[in-house]
């Protein structure tokens, strides 16, 4: 990754100076990045560990190391989404005010014909793209398919919002509540401070708070 395009993006996405077209092209190319980046580097620690398993017990500790890790760069990831996410629900009235419906629609790449399926006079019409799966539509080869729910940037980013206040409310619920099935395994308490990890080309890092 080009050192310094990561905090360009985010840079352009948090201004409250530029408008909200520009904000929303680089969020979204922000959040494709990481997520092109995290899919990268979790296969990477994923086959590490496998073969580290390979030699056990005298690999032990190195496992626990890149289980670690795994573990940081995840919550890394989903602090990008979680703050991301937040800051549009947020400011979605003045997104909506500012761009108005066939911009917006634009913007998030939303097929024509799958404009149809969104109700008239829908107060959270970005929530609604979002989450019904039209965000990306148009790279669609018909107007008859749907990308695959959640698959679009800011889809993974409202996903990530909703996933951290269910497991808020968990929390907060009085009684013992175990971890269902098919709950991620890797998620633990890291609905906290957003940061973002940047991985450069050389093999360095660095860490940019988001909140």
């Amino acid at each position: 990754m080009v050192p310094g395009y990561f905090e360009k993006l985010l840079s352009i996405a948090n201004d409250p100076q530029r408008g909200w077209a520009n904000r929303l092209a680089a969020t979204r190319m922000a959040i494709r990045k990481a997520a092109q980046q995290h899919d990268l580097q979790q296969g990477k620690l994923w086959d590490q560990r496998r073969r580290m398993r390979e030699h056990l017990p005298f690999t032990r500790h190195t496992l626990k190391e890149l289980e670690a890790a795994q573990h940081a760069h995840l919550a890394s990831y989903q602090a990008l989404l979680r703050s991301t996410g937040q800051l549009l629900i947020a400011n979605e009235p003045q997104v909506l005010d500012e761009l108005e419906t066939p911009r917006l629609l634009d913007l998030l790449g939303v097929n024509p014909t799958h404009r149809r399926r969104i109700p008239r006079n829908v107060e959270r019409l970005l929530c609604v793209v979002v989450l019904q799966g039209l965000e990306d539509s148009a790279r669609q080869f018909s107007g008859r398919q749907l990308a695959a729910p959640r698959s679009g940037p800011l889809a993974r980013a409202f996903n990530e919002v909703m996933v951290c206040t269910t497991l808020h409310t968990l929390r907060n619920t009085p009684g013992k509540i175990g971890r269902q099935a098919g709950t991620p395994p890797q998620r633990r308490s890291e609905c906290a401070a957003p940061v973002l990890t940047v991985y450069n080309a050389d093999g360095s890092s660095r860490v940019y708070p988001l909140g």
